[in-house]
């Protein structure tokens, strides 16, 4: 970035960071969550119990995430 661009450049970028360890301690939702589906119309879904989860293959993880994200912009 530059200042004399006002900090705009015709480089934009996102960096991600992903951690290997054990994502742990979520334990459901306390309310229901309201979700959009194209089928079903709107959804309201709540979980119980404790959840964890861990990332295996980061380039495999960063891929899918990237398709989602992909998908919902366009």
């Amino acid at each position: 970035m530059s200042w004399d661009k006002a900090l705009n450049s015709l480089f934009n970028f996102n960096l991600y960071f992903y951690s290997l360890k054990e994502q742990a301690g979520w334990n459901g939702t306390a309310q229901s969550v309201t979700v959009r589906d194209a089928e079903f119309g709107r959804l309201r879904i709540r979980t119980f119990g404790s959840y964890s989860f861990r990332i295996d293959n980061v380039p495999v993880f960063a891929a899918e995430l990237a398709e989602t994200m992909w998908e919902a912009v366009g």
